[in-house]
């Protein structure tokens, strides 16, 4: 066996792992606050975001949507949002949610911060 064939490929599929496990869902997380922060032109707090591949499903947890006409206020907020994909539609480019729900849904609430 050649080691010089072996170890590069296991370096590879090691660091696409851990890119999975480690570094994917603060990356879904900061695209998502900037999105969301362009789309509104305010602040957007997202204390986490959890996926899953085998089903593929996708949760983020305690979401506030700052006010930009109104400091100090949130539009909404809400504690955890949670939803299911289909698998089948992924594989043609499509997002289709199976399942969904949103818990702890606020409006108008008080922040902390401007």
């Amino acid at each position: 066996m050649r080691w010089t064939y072996l170890i590069p490929r296991v370096l590879i599929v090691a660091m696409v792992w851990a890119f999975f496990a480690f570094g994917m869902d603060p990356l879904l997380r900061y695209s998502a606050i900037q999105s969301l922060q362009s789309a509104t032109g305010a602040r957007v707090d997202i204390a986490g975001v959890r996926t899953k591949f085998f089903p593929p499903t996708m949760t983020i947890q305690n979401v506030a949507l700052a006010s930009a006409r109104r400091p100090g206020k949130n539009l909404v907020q809400f504690d955890e949002m949670h939803f299911s994909l289909e698998p089948s539609s992924l594989s043609h480019r499509r997002f289709v949610v199976e399942d969904g729900h949103l818990t702890g849904v606020r409006f108008d609430t008080d922040r902390t911060d401007d």
